[in-house]
Parts: C-alpha cells; structure tokens; sequence
C-alpha cells in the first residue's frame, strides 16, 4: 500500500487521482510557481485547484450564488466610505474583515478544505456580530 503524503491530505483528496482527467501543470501552475516553488507545495497546489475546478464544474449554481454573494459584499463596503463617527472605523474595519473571511471560507470550502472553511466562517459570523453590537452601541466602540 503507497503511502499517502500529507499534503494530500490536507485538501481531503485520494492520493489516487486518475491523472488522465488533470489539467497539465501549464494549466494550473503559474510559470513563478514552477520555477520557485519546491515540488511538495506545487503539488498541493495542484490538488487544490483541481479540487476548486471540480467543485465549480459539479456545483455550478453554487458557486454563481457565492459570486452574487461576492458582489453584494463588495456594494455594502462601497457604501461604508461615508464614516459619520469614530465608531464607525471599528464597524467597517470588522465588516471588512467578516468579508475577508467569508470569501476565503468559500474559496477554500470549494478547494475541499472544509473543516478549515467551517473555523473561518465562525470567525467572520464573530466579526459581523461584533460588528452589530458596535453599531448599535456606539460607545462599546469607544477606546477606554
């Protein structure tokens, strides 16, 4: 029995890919990433963005909810340009950063890394609701 590497792993992935259904290195490796990356970590990428590929090819309405997704958040946080009180940085830059993470949940939920995805999403679920108590308590917002 092969062993599996570890990097296989990590992104939940048999180590027995029918290697005829890849994409060629040139396909999924940036020309930087050949050339400077060692060949562990290219694999890994490999496997990584074959999964994300494949889950966009198998779960297409999906991944057109998350781009719609995508698109609203990135309104709300066209229309937080306007800071009206110092407690508003605090709610911004929290709203910024739950965004940050709910697109990272999804990108690396969709490379089959869930368990990761799930831990990222409690973090920005934490930052939005930071976010609302903030804002409907300016003075917890408040140094001191």
């Amino acid at each position: 029995m092969r062993a599996t590497p570890a990097h296989v792993i990590l992104v939940g992935m048999s180590a027995d890919i029918d290697s005829t259904h890849r994409p060629k290195d040139e396909q999924v490796l940036l020309p930087f990433e050949r050339e400077h990356l060692a060949e562990p970590y290219q694999e890994f990428l490999r496997i990584k963005r074959n999964n994300t590929f494949a889950s966009i090819q198998r779960l297409p309405h999906q991944w057109q909810r998350f781009e719609l997704m995508d698109q609203i958040w990135l309104r709300e946080i066209g229309n937080l340009k306007r800071v009206f009180a110092p407690s508003h940085v605090i709610v911004g830059t929290l709203f910024i950063r739950a965004y940050a993470r709910v697109r990272l949940t999804l990108e690396i939920a969709f490379a089959g890394c869930t368990t990761e995805a799930a831990d990222l999403l409690r973090g920005a679920i934490e930052s939005a609701a930071q976010a609302h108590k903030i804002h409907c308590d300016p003075a917890l917002g408040m140094p001191g």
